[in-house]
């Protein structure tokens, strides 16, 4: 399957609801929730999380997310959707198959903190992103796993 065509299904099939499970290592905790795919047009999704988060200390704190997902020819795009940032970028993600998974990652630089940013379409029901962030400000790595 041709790029194009690879990262256009890859787009059409995120459109749902799924669940996530998120874990942020450095002794942070983990969040659990659902994730929303919402289509706004033929090449744009509006992305919703929520859940609780539960630090490792044991404090629950609500947290909720929002992006946009934009398909552009042979790649997708991911926007923040937040008040001090709406539409600006956060990655750009280049897909390539490698056996039966897909892959793409791109880094995102945060004032001097650099996201590198991973995701892997596991099959039809699971994917995975990793997001490593270094700098002066933030040293840690954010894994979330998405199942229908």
């Amino acid at each position: 399957m041709g790029l194009p065509r690879l990262t256009h299904t890859l787009f059409k099939a995120l459109e749902r609801q799924w669940r996530l499970q998120r874990s942020l290592f450095c002794n942070a905790g983990t969040m659990m929730g659902p994730a929303d795919f919402v289509k706004q047009d033929a090449f744009t999704l509006r992305y919703y999380e929520k859940g609780t988060f539960v630090t490792n200390s044991g404090e629950h704190l609500q947290s909720y997310r929002n992006f946009i997902y934009r398909y552009i020819s042979k790649e997708i795009e991911i926007l923040f959707d937040d008040p001090h940032r709406k539409n600006d970028r956060y990655v750009t993600l280049h897909f390539q198959q490698k056996g039966h998974l897909s892959l793409a990652n791109d880094t995102h630089l945060c004032e001097h903190d650099q996201y590198q940013h991973k995701m892997v379409i596991l099959d039809h029901d699971r994917w995975c992103t990793r997001v490593n962030i270094k700098g002066p400000k933030k040293n840690q790595i954010i894994e979330t796993r998405y199942e229908r």
